[in-house]
């Protein structure tokens, strides 16, 4: 393979000139400074290397970093390799080539897991609607799910014609083991079929996955995993989602890791990740000509986005990091406010404090959840409840529910305050005086 060293005087000419026209021409497809992209996340000189080169390898430009030195080759790199250094070595992860497709495989507690690649995804309720999907979920079907969670979680059951069953939280606001046991049991003995559990990982927290699995496995439920907010968080010492049959991540604008939208399906079963990846190429099936057996969908996500993904990877244990920081400093400055509580940390786990959320009780903070929330917004600060459970949406409200006051009360009195990984000490600041200062 010829070696072209990027940063060295030598070869910086033509390099600069090369770098310089597909910047350009980069920038045009996507309308966007990426000078400004790189300054507005902070990029180092590494990452912006890592970038670039994912950018050429997508664009068929075979690139590959060996400590600061950028190795070109027309053909194809080795079937399997390791990214030097800290590229992609969260959870380590390996990069592989399946029909010049890329894809991650994540290492959990000696599992492999086997990832439908980043440029295949295209939105993010994409994932779970692949996953059921692909499980062959259907009308007649009933898959539960957390209660307590964003719409994006419940939809695609709808989807696929099957329906809805929520269970409630417990006091790590997850889903709770006990009322899914009992939901799963009640539905069963009532002859209904429940083929799926989604146990979603809320604001960064996972579920308790052990007992999840065991209620799971006692009543033959498929565990399936929304992490789409839990990515860079852990459970018992693993990286989060590794724990069910299948998991969903999301790289949504707001995540910690974004294309802007989009998101991965991951699993250990081959068979499912691969029926996944038909189906999100409209599910041609392998011949010359087009043929298709089943409906499929046009879920992927572009190269482009993709590789922007890809190239936030390294950082993510310091993304983490800082939002645990944020997390943090709030709790030293509000944890002695009176009537103001955080959203407790799972002793099974660590969350990656995707957002920082708080529980306003009005008799004792003098005002409730609303008005702080307005407070906030008369100074141009954005803050929002906490979601509303799903037995609480018109469009879910005649669909079984076990428990629901848990949720019910969370999202009366929560509040999800600015928690970006960008957020200032200063903004911080600002942020907890408008806070204390709506009390009464």
């Amino acid at each position: 393979m010829p070696e072209m060293p990027l940063w060295t005087p030598s070869a910086k000419r033509k390099q600069d000139s090369n770098l310089s026209r597909f910047k350009a021409a980069v920038e045009k497809k996507l309308k966007i400074s990426l000078a400004g992209f790189e300054a507005l996340h902070a990029w180092s000189i590494a990452d912006s290397q890592a970038f670039w080169a994912e950018l050429w390898e997508f664009c068929n430009i075979r690139a590959e970093y060996r400590g600061d030195r950028l190795l070109l080759d027309n053909d194809k790199l080795p079937e399997v390799r390791f990214f030097p250094d800290a590229r992609l070595n969260y959870a380590q992860n390996l990069l592989i080539k399946t029909d010049d497709t890329p894809a991650l495989i994540f290492r959990s507690e000696h599992k492999v897991r086997r990832a439908v690649s980043w440029k295949e995804l295209q939105v993010t309720v994409a994932e779970m609607h692949h996953a059921l999907a692909g499980l062959g979920i259907g009308a007649g079907d009933e898959v539960v799910c957390s209660d307590f969670t964003f719409a994006a979680s419940a939809n695609p059951i709808v989807y696929t014609g099957a329906t809805p069953v929520f269970v409630d939280c417990d006091e790590t606001w997850t889903l709770d083991p006990g009322l899914l046991d009992r939901a799963l049991a009640e539905r069963r003995g009532l002859g209904a079929s429940v083929r799926a559990v989604i146990a979603v990982d809320l604001y960064g927290q996972c579920c308790d996955y052990n007992v999840l699995q065991e209620v799971c496995a006692r009543h033959d439920a498929v565990l399936i995993q929304d992490s789409t907010e839990s990515l860079g968080a852990t459970y018992r010492g693993a990286p989060a989602g590794g724990q069910g049959a299948l998991a969903a991540f999301s790289f949504n604008g707001n995540k910690i890791i974004t294309t802007s939208g989009g998101g991965m399906l991951v699993s250990p079963n081959r068979d499912w990740v691969e029926h996944a990846r038909k189906l999100s190429t409209q599910a041609r099936e392998p011949v010359a000509h087009y043929e298709h057996l089943e409906v499929g969908f046009n879920y992927r996500m572009s190269n482009l986005l993709a590789a922007l993904g890809r190239a936030q990877l390294e950082s993510l244990p310091e993304r983490v990091a800082t939002r645990r920081r944020i997390r943090d400093r709030y709790a030293a400055l509000l944890g002695d406010a009176a009537g103001i509580a955080f959203m407790p940390e799972a002793a099974y786990g660590t969350t990656n404090a995707w957002l920082t959320c708080v529980v306003i009780d009005p008799d004792a903070f003098g005002v409730d959840r609303e008005s702080v929330r307005l407070a906030l917004e008369a100074e141009d600060i954005e803050a929002r409840p906490l979601w509303k459970p799903m037995h609480l949406q018109p469009i879910f409200a005649s669909h079984h529910t076990f428990g629901g006051d848990v949720s019910a009360r969370l999202f009366e009195r929560g509040l999800c305050l600015p928690s970006g990984s960008s957020l200032t000490v200063e903004d911080q600041d600002r942020v907890v005086a408008t806070v204390l200062g709506a009390r009464r």
